[in-house]
């Protein structure tokens, strides 16, 4: 689309597909991803589907995702997942009006969460926001990110 047109000529040398991938994160928006176009942000939406395919087929301890993400950067990691959800509820409800999947390719996580009901994911949003919202107020974060990432396990996304 034209936001996707716009983005290519001002990001340098990103890759359309890349660009595309992350409009989808950034929710549409253009120069929120122009703000994020750096490598850095790319590299780590491709990781974080990548981490969550793997949490759904059990070869990835959540904890150890748990540990890693607070090391590096959990309130970009907790927005990332949260856009997703956003994206994956969006697309659930309404897929023949959610435009970012048909204009700009499938999203990767779609058959990664495919088992989860629509109420889990609702639950999985609401759980990401309310620990964004608890960072750095002295939460034990790493337990309640590690229940958060748990939810995303074959089994236990089914309620």
């Amino acid at each position: 689309g034209e936001a996707l047109d716009w983005l290519c000529e001002g990001a340098g040398d990103a890759s359309r597909g890349d660009l595309a991938a992350l409009l989808r994160v950034c929710g549409g928006s253009p120069l929120q991803a122009l703000d994020l176009s750096d490598g850095e942000y790319l590299n780590i939406n491709n990781e974080l589907e990548v981490v969550f395919k793997q949490i759904s087929e059990n070869k990835i301890d959540p904890q150890l995702v748990a540990e890693q993400w607070l090391k590096a950067e959990p309130e970009i990691c907790l927005n990332w997942l949260s856009t997703r959800l956003e994206w994956a509820i969006k697309g659930r409800l309404a897929p023949e009006a959610w435009t970012p999947v048909t204009d700009l390719g499938g999203d990767a996580l779609h058959n990664t969460w495919h088992d989860l009901t629509l109420k889990t994911l609702f639950e999985r949003l609401q759980e990401t926001r309310d620990l964004l919202g608890r960072l750095g107020r002295g939460v034990n974060a790493e337990l309640a990110l590690r229940v958060l990432l748990l939810g995303f396990q074959p089994g236990r996304g089914r309620t």
